[in-house]
């Protein structure tokens, strides 16, 4: 379901069941991502799945750093892929973006994945 708001004079759409999927919390993205993208795969295999279900891959020749609180940062992989998942708001105050990474080894096997939550506030 499509919703358009106008707010303070802006106006935005909001995609309702996108937004309700980008909300769950990072581990349930993660094992949702897992489910079809499984430990083990090959870039190109993940690549495919992520075209197949409307997502732009990113392909990077690094891997990714993962930068959790309360954690130390930790590179992960060789090479990675990302893809931006979009954006919610809360109260339409503060924007939370939602990016996944997949890192992968030397053999450009699928090591692990990460979600990435930033929110954004005024």
């Amino acid at each position: 379901m499509l919703v358009i708001f106008a707010v303070f004079g802006l106006i935005t759409t909001i995609n309702i069941g996108e937004s309700f999927f980008l909300r769950q919390d990072s581990s349930a993205l993660r094992s949702h991502f897992l489910s079809i993208t499984p430990i083990g795969s090959s870039s190109d295999y993940v690549v495919q799945q992520l075209l197949k279900i409307g997502y732009n891959p990113v392909r990077k020749s690094t891997g990714f750093f993962r930068q959790e609180t309360g954690k130390d940062d930790e590179g992960v992989g060789v090479s990675s892929i990302s893809t931006d998942l979009g954006d919610y708001w809360l109260f339409f105050l503060m924007t939370t973006n939602v990016t996944v990474f997949w890192g992968f080894d030397a053999e450009g096997k699928l090591i692990d994945i990460w979600v990435w939550k930033t929110t954004d506030a005024p």
